[in-house]
């Protein structure tokens, strides 16, 4: 069962959640009578490590797509379940449409982690963080875009041009039908 008490309703409160603990917000979109939002509720969240990874990365925030039009309009929210990864200022890091289940909900919060340790310049940290991802899940396909981002993470805190290449190729191999390996830079 989900603890709704460790949940903002109020974006401006968590705002300042977030910017005290330095936090990202996760925002999802619901509605009554959302079948989606109830498979994620009973299988989805009940998984601990999916928890543990949200509220220790992200303020956790929930809204009503229909009673929060100015917050729908401004994330362009059209479904539910939609969960948006954020800054701690709001702006949209990542993006997600529909139910997860806990593994693909686990790629896309670390991915969204990682993408908002490479604002802070904190390279090596994301690229971990991305690679142990990749290395605990390598059959997911939502891996191939994990390791794109690993690899640039990697490039931007060596700037080690064989390395990056040698990790496309990796994708490439891995993930030969991916969008990533066709998203080839070099």
């Amino acid at each position: 069962m989900v603890d709704w008490s460790r949940w903002q309703t109020d974006f401006a409160q968590a705002q300042q959640l977030a910017t005290r603990t330095r936090r990202g917000i996760f925002l999802q979109f619901e509605k009554q009578g959302c079948l989606g939002c109830q498979k994620l509720y009973s299988q989805t969240y009940t998984v601990t490590e999916v928890m543990e990874e949200l509220e220790q990365w992200f303020v956790l925030l929930k809204a009503d797509i229909y009673r929060e039009a100015t917050l729908r309009r401004q994330y362009q929210a059209i479904w539910t379940p939609s969960m948006f990864f954020l800054d701690r200022r709001g702006a949209l890091v990542e993006a997600v449409h529909g139910v997860l289940s806990a593994e693909d909900l686990r790629l896309v919060l670390r991915l969204a982690r990682a993408r908002l340790l490479l604002t802070r310049g904190k390279f090596d940290e994301a690229e971990q963080l991305l690679a142990a991802t990749v290395e605990q899940y390598p059959d997911n396909p939502r891996s191939a875009t994990l390791l794109y981002w690993q690899g640039i993470a990697h490039y931007l805190q060596h700037h080690n041009l064989p390395a990056f290449q040698a990790l496309l190729e990796r994708l490439r191999h891995q993930f030969p039908h991916s969008p990533e390996a066709a998203m080839q830079p070099l």
